[in-house]
């Protein structure tokens, strides 16, 4: 086998001489030449380096004084195992060529599918092994095209190169799982606050891909409430649109993230507003009217109509009123340390001012009435209070006007009672007209049908009457005939003086006119 190995140096190197590939391609190919791997394509490279190498060889002997007489033959020819290595590494860089040549084209194909409109076409551009692409999912053929189309159309000119092409389909993968996690923590959502499930509801949004913000335990109920009557606002629309599958709507993300993102500042706002309450009633403890009135302008706590000159006032109206509520409260069951409040969207919640506890459910244990004061209740005061001050003090501007008017006011409500009572009292007069005509009438006719015999009575009781009347009279005159002279003697005289007197003035003014 050696001395083969030996001979086929020697003759390798005799027919590279002659620069021929297909001469060469044949002594590589005897089988006794023990040489492995010979591919037919690549004879012309195998002569060319095979040549190269032994001209290399030849000038590196030469260059050393060596000689083909006396050196050994290996010094001028390529040993068997040199050609055995030039060999596997023309194949080599073939294999590398082949490869990349296909690679190349794959990458093309992919770049030239990721502008159309075919998904399933891309899908085997992708999974083409000369591609060199990891990764590639079946079910994300539509992502890939999606995303491949923007990163194309978004690079200015040229090719995505397959570290681009890669990458964005890691980012595809990546969207895809965010997805379908997504889907899963929907479904689990949606199943939860449709059953109701208050608990259920606020672990499913913990869930990380919906990428909410801090969620608040104690406004679990107010989640649930807010994502129930989001998905039954669009339920209704698409019922009301025709759709007949409206019942299979759902919400998505984004409508989750801002229901749940409204509800967040709600309870802010609700916080704030209930904050600046507490701070009202505790304000009343230091007794100062000033810091009072400085809590009653917070904005937060949603007061109106709050003058600085009243400020006396409202602290000592609202210091009467917390003594009352917590009289109430003492003699009422339960945790009085709750106040019940609405929120601006006008739902009820508790507040603790003790704990700073805000819950939207009310507390069990909690007493139905409060020590402290609520909002609506400081309000009225502060409205009575206002309305009181501001009253008195127009009442003082407009002394004048006030007295002027109360006088044009009474007048004119006397009028109206006088016009009413002489309307009242023609009403009565004609009434009772109306009444003695009827009377009258209903006598007449009576009389009419009876006249004889009211003339009968008629004469008989005149008669009577003037009977009686006689006696009476004669009996009178008979027991007081001395007085009845003494009367007439003095009424005669009385009469007789009077006349007299008569002529006398009417002499004097005689005289008198006489004499002017």
């Amino acid at each position: 086998k050696q001395w083969y190995q030996r001979r086929v140096a020697i003759t390798a190197g005799e027919i590279l001489q002659k620069e021929d590939p297909e001469v060469t391609l044949k002594a590589l190919q005897n089988k006794k030449a023990y040489l492995n791997y010979i591919e037919v394509n690549n004879s012309v490279r195998y002569h060319e380096i095979l040549f190269l190498a032994m001209l290399d060889k030849t000038e590196t002997a030469l260059e050393e004084g060596k000689t083909s007489e006396e050196s050994d033959i290996y010094e001028f020819y390529l040993t068997h195992t040199e050609i055995q290595d030039i060999i596997d590494d023309i194949n080599e860089i073939v294999r590398k060529e082949i490869a990349e040549s296909k690679f190349r084209a794959a990458i093309a194909e992919i770049n030239r599918c990721a502008l159309g409109d075919c998904a399933r076409t891309l899908l085997a551009a992708l999974q083409v092994t000369a591609s060199r692409l990891k990764n590639v999912n079946d079910l994300n053929f539509d992502l890939y095209l999606e995303f491949l189309k923007a990163a194309k159309l978004s690079k200015e000119a040229g090719n995505l190169n397959v570290d681009e092409i890669q990458e964005v389909l890691e980012l595809a993968n990546e969207e895809m799982r965010k997805r379908r996690d997504l889907e899963g923590a929907l479904r689990i959502l949606h199943e939860n606050f449709l059953a109701s499930n208050i608990d259920g509801t606020f672990q499913a949004l913990h869930h990380a891909a919906f990428k909410l913000p801090t969620l608040h335990k104690n406004a679990a109920p107010k989640y649930q409430a807010t994502l129930f009557f989001e998905l039954a606002k669009l339920q209704d629309k698409a019922q009301k649109e025709g759709l007949e599958d409206y019942e299979s709507i759902r919400l998505t993300h984004a409508q989750i993230q801002n229901c749940i993102a409204a509800v967040n500042n709600q309870l802010k706002e609700v916080r704030r507003f209930a904050e600046a309450i507490a701070n009202i009633n505790g304000c009343l403890v230091q007794d100062d009217p000033q810091e009072t009135l400085g809590a009653l302008h917070v904005q937060a706590a949603s007061i109106k109509d709050v003058l600085e000159r009243c400020a006396d006032d409202y602290h000592v109206w609202i210091k009467e009123g917390i003594s009352v509520k917590k009289q109430e409260a003492e003699q009422a069951e339960g945790d009085s340390s709750w106040i019940e409040m609405r929120s601006p969207d006008n739902q009820i919640f508790f507040y603790n001012p003790e704990s700073k506890d805000l819950v939207w459910v009310k507390p069990e244990g909690a007493s139905d009435v409060s020590h402290y004061m609520a909002q609506d209740e400081i309000q009225w005061i502060v409205s009575r209070v206002t309305a009181k001050r501001l009253r008195d003090e127009w009442f003082d501007e407009n002394v004048d006007k006030v007295v002027r008017l109360q006088s044009i006011a009474r007048m004119s409500l006397a009028r109206k009672r006088a016009n009413q009572i002489r309307v009242a009292a023609k009403e009565a007069s004609d009434r009772a007209k109306a009444a003695e005509e009827a009377a009258k009438k209903e006598r007449e006719e009576w009389f009419d049908e009876n006249v004889d015999h009211v003339v009968r009575l008629q004469s008989i009781a005149r008669m009577s009457i003037t009977k009686k009347r006689y006696r009476d009279r004669l009996k009178f005159l008979h027991e007081n005939e001395e007085a009845a002279l003494r009367i007439q003697c003095l009424w005669r005289g009385y009469l007789v003086r009077k006349e007299l007197q008569k002529r006398k003035k009417y002499r004097l003014r005689l005289c008198v006119d006489t004499t002017a």
